[in-house]
């Protein structure tokens, strides 16, 4: 499931997906940087989701939100509102 998601991410923009797995769980992870902010969207193949987005000037936290997912459209709907917030800032 976690590589249909990077596709339909990478399908959104270019974006830096990784995939990690180990012997307990799976995870895919988008990081974004840009001169303002520090981003990462973690999704974990339990669906539960992290989404952190870091002011760089402050150090305050923008966005700092755990989440439980349930099906694709949930997932692309979430990330789609972690880059409205990150687009906002």
């Amino acid at each position: 499931m976690l590589e249909q998601i990077k596709d339909e991410i990478l399908a959104r923009g270019d974006y830096a997906v990784k995939i990690h797995k180990n012997d307990f769980t799976q995870s895919l992870v988008v990081d974004i940087e840009n001169e303002s902010d520090i981003a990462r969207f973690t999704l974990w193949d339990d669906g539960s989701c992290m989404m952190e987005i870091i002011d760089v000037a402050s150090g305050q936290y923008i966005l700092d939100e755990r989440r439980t997912l349930l099906d694709m459209a949930e997932i692309i709907a979430c990330f789609n509102m972690f880059i409205a917030v990150l687009a906002e800032d």
